[in-house]
């Protein structure tokens, strides 16, 4: 039973990334993406100001970007 939550959790995360660089950015005008994986601290890693992406952790922005965005290359 535990594996069947770990990968619905994993299948939903996985989901809501798509949706992020997909849907919701290319409509947005600003946004901030952090990552929120330590409860003590926020790390900003790329946030969206006048539809211009600026990026603040490329090694981890570029990985999600791969994973994610579903654009090619």
């Amino acid at each position: 039973m535990v594996d069947k939550h770990i990968r619905l959790f994993f299948h939903c995360y996985a989901a809501g990334l798509r949706n992020f660089f997909n849907l919701y950015s290319p409509l947005a005008n600003s946004w901030q993406f952090y990552d929120n994986s330590d409860a003590n601290h926020l790390d900003l890693i790329a946030l969206k100001v006048k539809n211009h992406i600026h990026v603040k952790n490329n090694s981890t922005w570029e990985s999600l970007v791969e994973a994610y965005d579903g654009k090619e290359n």
